[in-house]
């Protein structure tokens, strides 16, 4: 992977490590949220704790290839989430 690809992963990672936690943070502070979107919102923090564990054991394992998989389809999921959480909140 070149450096500008690089650093543009590591900025979004940086940018979820920062707003799934601050979301998380209000929809389980706030007083009129449906139960649907809290536990969405505890789904995505979770995937993001698990895919942020994945990427670094990636880093220090030297891309082993199944666990690079598991990257991947847990940034898929990590989507998924994100799409559910925000359609819980309609």
């Amino acid at each position: 992977m070149n450096a500008s690809a690089q650093r543009y992963h590591h900025t979004i990672a940086l940018l979820l490590a920062i707003v799934v936690p601050s979301y998380w943070w209000q929809v389980r502070t706030a007083r009129a949220i449906p139960p649907a979107a809290r536990i969405g919102a505890d789904l995505l923090l979770v995937i993001l704790v698990v895919q942020a564990t994945l990427r670094i054991g990636t880093l220090l394992l030297v891309v082993p290839p199944r666990l690079a998989v598991a990257h991947q389809a847990t940034a898929v999921l990590l989507f998924a989430a994100a799409l559910n959480a925000a359609h819980a909140l309609r």
